[in-house]
């Protein structure tokens, strides 16, 4: 029985060290994004009256926001920039142009 109460605490170590995320850090790290991204937004706002218009919101998703995220990477953050359009007012451009991303395309605004 005892293997099995190293091995535990071996796991417990392991997950301590290489897998939980720093809490300060992580949230330290979160931020510095919000904040970057807030003055992204603003500016891109002010210079862009096309964009002020149809910004809806920014989606924070992938393993940092579901909770998720271990320790085994680099911090990097998943995000989207929602718009407000119909799609009756774009043109898929451009699909397939990059033989890397076969399924890639360009959206271009009609209206």
């Amino acid at each position: 029985m005892m293997a099995g109460n190293q091995e535990s605490s071996l796991l417990e170590h392991l997950y301590d060290k290489e897998v939980q995320l720093d809490d300060v850090k992580d949230k330290k790290s979160q931020a510095v994004l919000k904040k970057v991204l807030k003055t992204v937004l603003d500016t891109a706002k002010e210079k862009s009256p096309a964009f002020k218009e149809l910004y809806r919101e920014t989606y924070y998703g992938g393993s940092v926001f579901d909770g998720l995220k271990v320790n085994s990477t680099e911090q990097e953050f998943d995000l989207n920039i929602l718009f407000k359009w119909k799609a009756q007012d774009l043109e898929v451009v451009r699909l397939g142009e990059d033989s890397r991303k076969k399924n890639f395309c360009f959206l271009e605004i009609t209206k």
